[in-house]
C-alpha cells in the first residue's frame, strides 16, 4: 500500500474533523478552510465533550483556546483523561491574549497551535499530522 500525499482527495475526504469554536462565523470559516475534510461543529468545550464521550471518533479535533465556561486547555485535560492518544489530536488555535498560564500550559503541551487568522495550508497540514497521530 501506497502512503497517501497530502493532495490525496480521497483520503482527505475520509478524515473526520471535529471544530470546537464558541463563534459561529469562525467555525464556519474554519469548515470552509477544512474542505474537503468532514467537518463537526461543536460550540463549546462541554459539547465538544458530549460528543466525544458519546462515540464521536475524529481524526483531529481544532479547539479554540479561549471560551466561555470550558476553556481549550481544561478541553484538553478531560480529553486527555478519555484517552492521550486523542488529546494529543487536538490542534490549538486563538485570536490573542496571551497568559502567564497559556504560556507555561503550551510549553508542557506537544499539540500544535496556530493563531487566528489561521492559514488553509497550515491548517489542513496540522490536521494531517494530527490524523497520523491516531495511527500510532
Amino acid at each position: 500500500m501506497q502512503p497517501h500525499s497530502q493532495g490525496d482527495d480521497a483520503t482527505q475526504q475520509k478524515l473526520c474533523v471535529l471544530i470546537v469554536d464558541d463563534d459561529k462565523l469562525i467555525r464556519l470559516a474554519l469548515g470552509d478552510l477544512l474542505s474537503p475534510f468532514q467537518v463537526t461543529f461543536a460550540q463549546s468545550a462541554s459539547g465538544a465533550l458530549g460528543r466525544l464521550q458519546g462515540g464521536g471518533r475524529f481524526d483531529a479535533i481544532v479547539c479554540d483556546i479561549h471560551m466561555p465556561g470550558m476553556n481549550g486547555m481544561q478541553f484538553y485535560e478531560e480529553a486527555a483523561k478519555m484517552s492521550n492518544h486523542l488529546a494529543n489530536r487536538i490542534i490549538f488555535i486563538s485570536g490573542g491574549a496571551s497568559s502567564p498560564e497559556l504560556a507555561s500550559f503550551l510549553g508542557h503541551t506537544p499539540n500544535t497551535f496556530l493563531f487566528k487568522p489561521v492559514r488553509r495550508e497550515a491548517l489542513k497540514s496540522a490536521v494531517l499530522a494530527a490524523a497520523r497521530e491516531m495511527q500510532v
